[in-house]
């Protein structure tokens, strides 16, 4: 009887190893599909530098985006406000009703701004007077600069220069349109632009419109952002 038990204890020692055994190796190793062997004790360890490592690219991605943001609203300052802008143009015309002033931004680049308002008239008449200003900003590229300084050439009517004492552009008119035309750069950052529909030729009259426009005050205010 005792050696009966004996044999009981060592079959169930024997069985308890080799269980352990096997425990033992299933923890240890693990062979997937594509033969990669992978440590399955280290998995936490595993997931918490997967984890890490995302955190990090998480991090890295925000702050790259925070520095161009604040780039970008320190360019932003060198731009004039929609309402600075507004406050240049004429609030009335004798004559003519006022519409809603529109005003935007465009982004050229991660540090290039540009802020614009645009202003129509229009009389009983359906004569319409539209004012438009854009502020491109401190050292940023004017499109198409050139033609401030020798008028376009390839328009459907000739243009003409003109210069005043803060502003320097071009004119035209389309007289079977009556349509007249004129845009100016100021400061090297403004482009103003005066256009009148339903009025005959009158190049004086197309130049007072332009006049209009509070130019100095427009001068004035950028001195303040430098």
């Amino acid at each position: 009887m005792n050696r009966y038990l004996k044999n009981i204890v060592v079959l169930l020692l024997s069985s308890f190893i080799l269980i352990s055994n096997k425990c033992s190796e299933d923890n240890d190793i693990i062979l997937d599909n594509d033969s990669t062997i992978s440590i399955k004790n280290n998995g936490n360890e595993n997931i918490d530098s997967i984890r890490s490592i995302k955190e990090q690219e998480y991090l890295k991605n925000l702050e790259e985006k925070s520095k161009k943001q604040e780039l970008a609203e320190q360019y932003l300052v060198k731009n004039l406000t929609k309402d600075d802008l507004k406050s240049a143009l004429p609030k009335s015309i004798s004559g003519f009703n006022a519409l809603p002033t529109i005003t935007g931004k465009t982004q050229e680049t991660d540090t290039s701004f540009t802020i614009y308002v645009k202003q129509q008239f229009k009389s009983n008449q359906n004569k319409t007077i539209m004012f438009d200003i854009y502020d491109y900003g401190k050292g940023n590229i004017i499109p198409n600069k050139i033609i401030y300084d020798i008028p376009p050439q390839d328009l459907d009517a000739p243009s003409y220069p003109i210069q005043l004492s803060n502003a320097k552009g071009y004119f035209y008119w389309l007289e079977q349109k009556v349509y007249g035309h004129i845009e100016v750069l100021v400061e090297n950052r403004f482009v103003i632009i005066v256009r009148l529909n339903g009025f005959n030729r009158d190049d004086k009259l197309l130049e007072n419109y332009l006049k209009l426009v509070k130019i100095k005050d427009l001068i004035s205010k950028t001195k303040k952002l430098n």
